[in-house]
């Protein structure tokens, strides 16, 4: 009898076994469909916004054109750090040592001569849509 009961148990375990492992296969299935839908996706966006940004450019100067340009310049941001995420978790980024000290030197030295304008040009040269602003402090002396 204890021979029976044992083959009805490893019968049973089997089979529960099995469906779980399909059902971790399946969570499997969906979860590189869903990346590779992250992948194609970002990938087929790009195009349209690359298109759409010099046609909105090219309407007449207005609010609607710069809020245009701000929402299609927060798209291609979007679809670009959709893209970084999956290059990172395809493992094909290369991470090299950067030296921050110098970095903000340089940062520093090419924005140093925008210091030197008057502040109410500050907001007419951060307008572009693909541009990043600056916040630049001045120190007045006392």
């Amino acid at each position: 009898m204890s021979k029976r009961c044992s083959y009805s148990l490893r019968k049973r375990l089997f089979w529960r076994l099995l469906a779980v492992n399909r059902a971790l296969g399946r969570l499997d299935e969906g979860y590189e469909r869903q990346e590779r839908f992250l992948t194609d996706a970002a990938h087929e966006l790009r195009t349209p916004i690359a298109i759409l940004i010099p046609r909105i450019g090219a309407l007449p100067h207005s609010s609607i054109k710069t809020d245009l340009l701000e929402d299609a310049a927060r798209l291609a941001v979007l679809t670009e750090q959709m893209l970084d995420l999956q290059r990172l978790k395809q493992g094909k980024v290369q991470f090299t040592e950067v030296d921050l000290g110098q970095l903000a030197r340089k940062v520093m030295i090419e924005m140093a001569p925008l210091a030197l304008l008057p502040a109410t040009r500050y907001s007419s040269m951060s307008t572009g849509p693909a541009r990043s602003r600056a916040i630049l402090w001045r120190c007045s002396a006392p």
